[in-house]
């Protein structure tokens, strides 16, 4: 840990014990409690922003947060719940996206964290968050539960994979964005989840769909096509399965 974010953490202690002191004052501990929130946060966006790997960790890690999606419908099975808590997602998400966007300077706790979340690239597009929202709620509304869970799971780990593995170790490049050993490392992580839930056959027809998919560039976001796509490709193979059986 460098000493920038040694300090950033021991000024926030500071404030934090001060809090705690002047806790009789509302107004003067809330503000030392914002002066420490600002500096916790100020030491998360100097360790991710050390390297392109870094920032891209912390991209994927909040990205893999709608896994979070699909564990509530597979522990609920409620299919309403899963739709109404993705299309809140992406009411509220999409609102400070387009805020974002137009240029609204909005500010609350997480702000400079949260505008990590994008390269440079995409600063003045939707984020990658409100495609994945977008093909998770379809894929809710049109196939079954067996589909979904692993389908939307997936989509959110395989791409984690993919983009950490393939920034790590990558060496071979497909094309700009993506490497031989990410893609491996995605269709290796989409095969095994597939194959847990759904078996053999919907694991082959999901796993040459991410690849077809991760060796191709689309003319539209990959966030979009997964979630939906991977949840097609299991419901193929879990008809074929019956036919077959």
């Amino acid at each position: 840990m460098d000493e920038e974010v040694k300090e950033f953490l021991r000024e926030a202690s500071r404030n934090l014990r001060k809090a705690w002191e002047h806790r009789g004052d509302a107004n003067k501990s809330k503000s030392y409690l914002m002066i420490a929130a600002e500096l916790y946060e100020l030491a998360l966006v100097s360790i991710f922003s050390r390297s392109r790997f870094t920032i891209e960790v912390f991209r994927k890690s909040v990205h893999l947060l709608h896994s979070i999606i699909p564990l509530i419908y597979y522990f609920t099975g409620d299919k309403l719940l899963a739709a109404i808590l993705t299309t809140g997602l992406l009411i509220v998400f999409s609102a400070e996206e387009s805020a974002r966007i137009r240029g609204v300077r909005t500010s609350f706790p997480g702000r400079r964290l949260f505008l990590l979340l994008y390269r440079q690239e995409e600063l003045l597009s939707l984020g990658a968050h409100i495609y994945i929202l977008i093909s998770s709620l379809a894929a809710i509304i049109l196939f079954d539960i067996e589909a979904v869970v692993p389908g939307v799971l997936a989509a959110t780990v395989s791409d984690f994979s993919a983009s950490l593995v393939g920034l790590k170790f990558g060496k071979h490049k497909l094309f700009e964005k993506k490497t031989v050993e990410g893609t491996i490392a995605g269709g290796l992580t989409c095969a095994t989840i597939v194959f847990f839930f759904n078996g053999l056959l919907p694991c082959v027809i999901a796993t040459a769909l991410f690849l077809l998919v991760e060796t191709s560039e689309l003319p539209v976001d990959d966030n979009l096509v997964y979630p939906l796509g991977l949840s097609a490709a299991i419901t193929v193979g879990l008809q074929y399965r019956l036919i077959w059986s």
